[in-house]
């Protein structure tokens, strides 16, 4: 049966490494290989002390294989045993004909593309996973839902569970699985930008369509939020389109989006009421979350430190627009001011530099690959001209022999001149003795010339 169980705290992560004084990473999310033995038993231990003494009539971790549990937002969670779990598998099916009841081999598990484990796992509950076979052990957990900042689950579970699956059994390699969601996150990116030409092209009105777009997007902000998050309300009255969290400090902005074929400008140029309007309601929530951030904060769980609120609007606008648009931003530095146009050159670039960084990854690879195959043949083919002429090998042996002798020499010339330093220095020595013999003559025939004159006697001639 099913074990219900209650945690006393919430867990969403664990810490990786201090960035400076008051920043942290957190990770929240990990898909652990079996090769990775030390890495697993840690986590396990870790998830032992925090989560698993909380669960009661939990066997002992020897005689557990595979493990499931889920954490619900209000922290009361539901563990399942191996025997509880009725996994099912989607595959391609294998290259020959096959009909209900063959039998599967170990091979045809490599079309394995989505697993569901037979029981309902919410988007926005945690979930920890333990499976095992034979010996090797793997490990995957999602601890963001937990999060309150954080948004629901938006990858599909059963896929990465069946990496997990396909990981135990030895059919694909770890790093196949980070290149395979590599490129899957990038097809994601690039369906996003395409829907938003799409929008932009039938100049839809509809400003929920764009709502929708950047909730699920919402890179291309400019990749300084982590979440966006939509509808939050201030208070009764102020709901602005999204409070995004930015992945610098946690802390919010507010971002309020208006579909992009207002008319914003009269015919004389100056903005029409349109934009005010806009301007305004912007200006507002600031002036709110930034009175009324410790309110926010301890009643809402939502934190503003040094907010700032951007504007997305307008769509199409010619130079002199563009122009106006800087100079109202510039007007309040707390303020951004992003037309549907920058917002789609911006994405185009983001798209276009995380793709080239992959491509990059992948034929530097292939490069590095080449360049040791060449440099291979180059050695080898030396060695072979190498044996075919002696006469070659002999003259480099006698050059280095050459070189070796003049080194030699070089070094007992040095050795001499440090000789003639030292002689050189005696020498001096020797002279100062000299002077302080002959010192001590004159001393000697001073006091000899004023001994005679006190005897009246003549000094002898010099």
């Amino acid at each position: 049966m099913p074990i219900t169980f209650k945690l006393p705290e919430r867990l969403v992560g664990f810490f990786t490494g201090v960035q400076d004084g008051n920043m942290a990473e957190v990770l929240t999310r990990e898909l652990i290989p079996p090769t990775a033995y030390e890495r697993t038993q840690h986590r396990l231990e870790q998830f032992q002390r925090t989560v698993f003494v909380h669960i009661p009539g939990l066997p002992n971790p020897a005689n557990i294989g595979t493990l499931l549990v889920t954490i619900n937002h209000d922290l009361e969670g539901t563990a399942y045993l191996g025997r509880e779990l009725k996994v099912v598998g989607m595959a391609t099916a294998p290259g020959r004909a096959v009909e209900e009841g063959d039998p599967v081999y170990l091979q045809d598990m490599k079309g394995l593309r989505s697993v569901d484990l037979g029981v309902e796992v919410p988007a926005t509950s945690g979930v920890i996973l333990v499976m095992a076979h034979e010996w090797r052990r793997s490990l995957f957990y999602d601890l963001g839902p937990l999060d309150v900042t954080a948004p629901k689950r938006t990858f599909p579970l059963g896929e990465v569970l069946a990496q997990q699956f396909l990981m135990l059994l030895d059919l694909v390699s770890p790093d196949a699985t980070a290149k395979q969601v590599g490129r899957k996150r990038l097809d994601e990116m690039a369906t996003g930008l395409q829907r938003l030409r799409k929008l932009l092209k039938d100049q839809v009105t509809a400003e929920s369509e764009y709502q929708e777009l950047l909730e699920a997007h919402p890179w291309m902000l400019g990749g300084e939020y982590k979440a966006i998050h939509r509808h939050r309300p201030l208070d009764d009255k102020r709901i602005p389109d999204f409070t995004g969290v930015r992945a610098s400090d946690e802390c919010r902005d507010v971002i309020e989006i208006k579909q992009p074929f207002l008319k914003l400008f009269k015919s004389d140029g100056t903005f029409g009421s349109n934009f005010n309007d806009a301007w305004n309601q912007a200006c507002g929530y600031y002036a709110f979350v930034r009175e009324w951030r410790d309110y926010l904060n301890r009643e809402k769980g939502l934190r503003f430190e040094a907010p700032r609120c951007r504007l997305l609007i307008g769509h199409s606008l010619d130079a002199e627009q563009r122009r106006a648009f800087t100079s109202r931003a510039l007007q309040a530095a707390h303020m951004g001011l992003m037309s549907y146009d920058q917002l789609l050159a911006q994405a185009e670039h983001l798209l276009e530099l995380m793709s080239s960084a992959g491509e990059r990854l992948i034929d530097g690879e292939t490069r590095m690959t080449k360049s040791v195959k060449k440099s291979t043949d180059e050695n080898s083919a030396k060695k072979r001209a190498a044996k075919k002429s002696p006469s070659r090998q002999t003259a480099r042996k006698a050059a280095k022999k050459k070189v070796t002798k003049k080194k030699v020499t070089k070094k007992k010339v040095t050795k001499k001149k440090v000789t003639k330093k030292k002689v050189t220095k005696k020498k001096v020595t020797k002279k100062k003795v000299t002077k302080k013999k002959v010192t001590k003559k004159k001393s000697a025939k001073r006091s000899e010339r004023i001994r005679s004159k006190e005897s009246g006697k003549k000094s002898p001639p010099r």
